[in-house]
């Protein structure tokens, strides 16, 4: 999974935070004061036909994943969208990440909430290397312990 795009709006469509990755929506449209409104309009879309929330929307080559808490939206556009479930806990971790920064009280936070944002996408597309360390200091653990023993 790529993120490509991370939107932060609210329920108006007045856009709070957008960041892009790579992504074609930010390519395509560096207004994004359009994107924002389609998303909010989707979401009021949504709650018109009697449903709690959005949660993806999905084009041929984008998948979009819907986080509201709220009057706020966080959308995170995927270049791959087989698994979108996947992107959700990196959405709801951008949607804390705003909510604690207050970000649409006080302006002043925009820089810390950006950095904050990066290193939260970074961090997901990495993945977790746990495992993985654990597994190469076990084997090197291993080695030596057969050419001491």
């Amino acid at each position: 999974m790529t993120v490509t795009d991370v939107f932060i709006l609210d329920t108006s469509g007045y856009p709070y935070l957008a960041r892009c990755y790579g992504g074609i929506a930010c390519k395509a449209n560096p207004d994004h004061s359009l994107l924002t409104a389609f998303f909010a309009a989707l979401s009021a879309f949504a709650n018109e036909l009697n449903q709690n929330h959005l949660e993806n929307v999905i084009f041929d080559e984008l998948g979009l994943v819907f986080e509201q808490e709220d009057d706020i939206i966080v959308v995170v556009g995927v270049e791959e969208e087989k698994s979108l479930d996947s992107e959700r806990p990196l959405a709801k971790k951008i949607k804390a990440t705003f909510l604690k920064n207050d970000l649409f009280k006080n302006f002043d936070n925009e820089e810390s909430l950006i950095v904050q944002i990066d290193e939260l996408v970074d961090k997901h597309a990495m993945g977790d290397i746990k495992p993985l360390v654990t597994k190469r200091r076990r084997n090197f653990f291993n080695r030596l312990k057969s050419i001491f023993s």
